[in-house]
């Protein structure tokens, strides 16, 4: 990319799964039913729903960036994962602009367009 050229910035929702009510210390997620959270989050990113997803390296729960029109989308997506549904895992959701490359950007892709 030149520098007359504006970056593509995309807007996306980040979910952070936490431990919900009816997570079972001692217990793993996939003895909680992790599968079908997998299964779940597979299917969303097939449908394109879903850029990427994981869980955290040093605590219970994990991460997922969708790719949907906001956080009503993404909010109905996560009420409707299974292990959501069972309280397994709570959800926060955050809604997030890419900006790869900020180091090149000049500034003026941020201005309020508002």
């Amino acid at each position: 990319m030149d520098s007359t050229q504006t970056p593509q910035l995309n807007d996306y929702v980040v979910a952070i799964y936490t431990p919900g009510p009816k997570w079972q210390a001692g217990q793993s997620a996939m003895e909680q039913g992790a599968r079908e959270h997998i299964d779940y989050q597979h299917l969303l990113y097939d449908q394109g729903r879903l850029a990427l997803g994981g869980p955290w390296l040093d605590r219970e729960g994990g991460m997922a960036l969708f790719s949907v029109g906001g956080v009503d989308e993404a909010r109905a997506l996560t009420d409707a994962d299974p292990l959501v549904q069972r309280g397994v895992y709570a959800v926060a959701l955050y809604p997030w602009r890419e900006s790869l490359g900020a180091v090149i950007l000049r500034g003026d892709e941020f201005d309020e367009e508002e």
